[in-house]
């Protein structure tokens, strides 16, 4: 009987319902036969609501740091008496890797601990490819598992914060020394090729995140024309998402008369800023904070908007951008990072430089002001692009085929820099249906 591929995931804290894109992959591997043992460092709070899909992958995942300490030590006691020159080679990785500074030493020894004890782990569960989702400290921690279990790794980068700190995080030697390196969009590839060398970059692998397949399903109607349009805004109240920013700029049009109604959902450390900024403004009438919502609750916000928006200042690609766009919500956000590679202005959406209130406000009043049939087309041509761009079945078989490679079942391809397969844009009028690609297996041949 062929055996199936026999894979691990890896993150820092797995288990929180903001977590799709991994689960995705995840259940995607899955259902092509692959097994896959998922790994968190630490176990993350209990969500706020209820979620069966992020509890079954909880109840599934094994957490690092709820061993004890003791037990950690003893892993690497116990490998550095049984492979003395693995646990060398670890040691001097953790050492060639470390950041500068007594305490980033030290935390690279509890690292060096940590990926003793997965490293048996993926030894017991047979396990042939470790995959680690961002490039921080977790990402240290797979790159010397895998070299202490003698097997491969490979890690997806997401940015912006390993960006903020590159040297630190030492990305250049984890891209270097993994079998691939995912990004996530063609400027997260460009970022790592700039803090990497040059031989490296065809370890360089593109594979977009995904929505979640809720949000494939057939898109709602269009909101009932109103005399107030709504907006709706999804992410964690942080510096780097813009809401004081979008705040502001509500403000630019609700001083000329514009008026609409803003729902921002989510919370976060800036919470009492945009609260103090509200009240400021005067829009206690306009802007409404909602706090965490279900995921249910969020489809039924994007249902009833007219338009999404989210003016932030650095990304990766945010998720949320993807599931309004699926439901065939136009979007309203800042020309940054991956974003344009996805929204179009003036096609499925509105962009605005950052860090500009003045400039944000204009693209939200393109927004208000765009007839209603005319946003409904616009939903459906930024639809049509996640169908193409971001489906979930398809960025499975992507990262199959990269670990086949990177497992030595499959030959490695020709081409340098492989992209995404396919079409890397959607057809004419953005509604291109999804083609199932062909499929690969995840057993021996």
């Amino acid at each position: 009987m062929p055996e199936p591929l026999r894979l691990a995931y890896l993150t820092s804290a797995y288990g929180r319902p903001s977590d799709t894109f991994i689960r995705n992959e995840v259940d995607g591997l899955r259902e092509l036969g692959c097994e896959v043992q998922t790994f968190s460092i630490r176990k993350p709070p209990e969500p706020p609501f209820a979620d069966a899909a992020v509890e079954s992958h909880r109840r599934q995942t094994e957490y690092v740091l709820q061993r004890s300490p003791l037990t950690l030590l003893a892993a690497a006691l116990g490998l550095a008496v049984r492979r003395p020159g693995r646990m060398l080679r670890g040691a001097r990785t953790a050492w060639r890797t470390r950041a500068p500074g007594v305490a980033a030493l030290l935390k690279q020894g509890v690292y060096l601990a940590e990926a003793a004890w997965l490293a048996g782990r993926l030894r017991q569960l047979r396990i042939e490819h470790l995959h680690n989702h961002l490039a921080e400290n977790s990402a240290n921690v797979a790159m010397l598992a895998a070299e202490l279990a003698g097997i491969g790794f490979s890690m997806t980068v997401h940015g912006p914060y390993i960006f903020f700190a590159p040297e630190k995080w030492r990305l250049a030697e984890k891209i270097t020394a993994s079998a691939m390196t995912v990004c996530i969009s063609h400027f997260c590839t460009s970022q790592c090729m700039i803090f990497s060398p040059q031989q490296a970059w065809e370890k360089l692998r593109l594979v977009r995140c995904s929505v979640q397949k809720e949000f494939l399903e057939e898109p709602p109607p269009a909101p009932e024309p109103s005399g107030t349009p709504e907006l709706v805004s999804v992410g964690r109240l942080c510096g780097e998402k813009g809401q004081v920013l979008l705040v502001q700029a509500a403000a630019e049009l609700w001083a000329t008369d514009e008026r609409f109604r803003l729902r921002l959902i989510g919370d976060g450390p800036i919470r009492p800023h945009i609260e103090r900024e509200i009240k400021r403004l005067g829009l206690g009438d306009c802007v409404v904070l909602d706090g965490w919502r279900s995921s249910s609750e969020v489809r039924d916000a994007l249902a009833a908007a007219d338009a999404f928006v989210i003016p932030s200042f650095a990304e990766g690609l945010p998720v949320v951008l993807m599931e309004a766009l699926a439901m065939a919500r136009p979007v309203v956000t800042t020309a940054i990072a991956g974003v344009p590679e996805l929204v179009e202005d003036g096609v499925n959406g509105w962009l605005a430089p950052a860090g500009s209130p003045q400039l944000f406000a204009g693209a939200m009043r393109r927004a208000l002001r765009t007839p209603p049939e005319r946003r409904r087309e616009m939903g459906l041509e930024g639809r049509g692009r996640v169908l193409r761009l971001h489906h979930p079945d398809r960025q499975a078989e992507r990262l199959l085929e990269l670990f086949l490679e990177a497992a030595g079942r499959a030959p490695r391809p020709d081409r340098p820099m492989p992209d995404h397969p396919g079409p890397d844009r959607p057809g004419p009028h953005g509604n291109a249906s999804y083609e199932q690609p062909a499929m690969a297996t995840c057993e021996r041949s």
